[in-house]
């Protein structure tokens, strides 16, 4: 699916490039968890992101098995494309390419949380052909998981300058990848359970995501407001800062978060990821799946973490049934 350039996107001309960067990553993640129409709004995602990094292309490719030999393909599904370039969404040859034949390395690097990119004339000879009959010159692709599955991938492509993307860039960009693992379990939930109304209806209540982006360096935290509903509180009625937030966090929970918060931030997991209860303002307890990745400065130092919680109540709810009906039948 492509999207015109005129009609998507967003800019902000009065920040610095850094944090233009991030509130367009925000941006971006609050477009791809929020909306309803999520190929839509993927569609707004990626031009954000585009304009942000100042990108000729932007494109979401997903993975699947060739139906014969069982081998990994990737498939572009998603594509956002400046005036600057010509686009490639209905580009045959971006269908069902072989990992194998093409670029094996691509797979075993994005695979386990790698990105891949560089100068397109300093890749082998053999893999020059099928991105310079695109006119990319530059590349930049970063893998987007679902759960622990190595979905698929989204790629930034340079088509006028041999660019360096910035490891900024490639932090923040790689929090908006898990953003978009998040958008493609709900679109995938909304197409599987459309058919039953009363699971659509807990699919949908249990996609429910709110974004945060933690300032490391001052513990200011800067809520989605939908994040502080879906524990039933008004936007003010939470400090914008991350000891009044942790205080939400199940005490059981407490220390298992921040152990994953201090896995992260000290270089041991490639990104954030934790299961975990929080306190409802009515006294109820709701499960959230949180993810998210810390932007570094140039010494490595983390100086900002953006992060998704997702309200997984009814999913863990439906998965605990099922696991105990299978109990009763096996009991059987």
């Amino acid at each position: 699916m492509k999207y015109a350039p005129q009609m998507l996107g967003a800019t902000h001309p009065d920040l610095s490039r850094p944090d233009h960067l991030l509130w367009a990553a925000t941006t971006a993640m609050g477009q791809l968890l929020s909306g309803e129409d999520l190929h839509l709004t993927i569609g707004a995602a990626l031009a954000t992101l585009g304009q942000a990094v100042d990108a000729d292309r932007v494109y979401i490719f997903e993975n699947h098995l060739d139906p014969d030999s069982g081998a990994p393909l990737m498939s572009q599904r998603h594509e956002w494309c400046a005036a600057s370039a010509e686009a490639q969404i209905d580009n045959p040859d971006l269908q069902n390419i072989s990992y194998e034949q093409v670029c094996i390395r691509w797979y075993h690097s994005l695979a386990v949380g790698q990105a891949v990119a560089g100068l397109v004339r300093d890749f082998p000879p053999s893999k020059r052909p099928l991105l310079e009959a695109q006119s990319i010159r530059s590349i930049l692709a970063l893998p987007i998981q679902i759960g622990s599955q190595f979905w698929g991938f989204i790629g930034f492509d340079d088509c006028r300058t041999d660019r360096l993307w910035t490891p900024m860039e490639h932090q923040v960009l790689r929090a908006t990848a898990a953003a978009l693992g998040n958008a493609y379990v709900r679109l995938k939930v909304e197409e599987t359970l459309c058919a039953n109304q009363a699971q659509y209806q807990i699919a949908v209540r249990a996609g429910q995501v709110g974004v945060w982006n933690w300032d490391l360096r001052t513990n200011a935290i800067d809520l989605d407001p939908q994040l502080k509903q879906m524990l039933g509180y008004e936007d003010a009625e939470i400090r914008n800062h991350i000891e009044d937030w942790g205080q939400h966090v199940h005490p059981e929970d407490r220390e298992r978060v921040m152990a994953a918060v201090r896995d992260h931030l000290d270089g041991r997991t490639p990104e954030y990821q934790v299961e975990h209860r929080m306190l409802h303002k009515d006294g109820s307890l709701r499960w959230f799946l949180a993810r998210g990745i810390a932007v570094r400065e140039a010494n490595g130092k983390p100086c900002r973490m953006l992060s998704t919680d997702t309200d997984i109540t009814e999913l863990r709810q439906s998965r605990e049934r099922e696991r105990l009906a299978g109990v009763v039948f096996d009991a059987a």
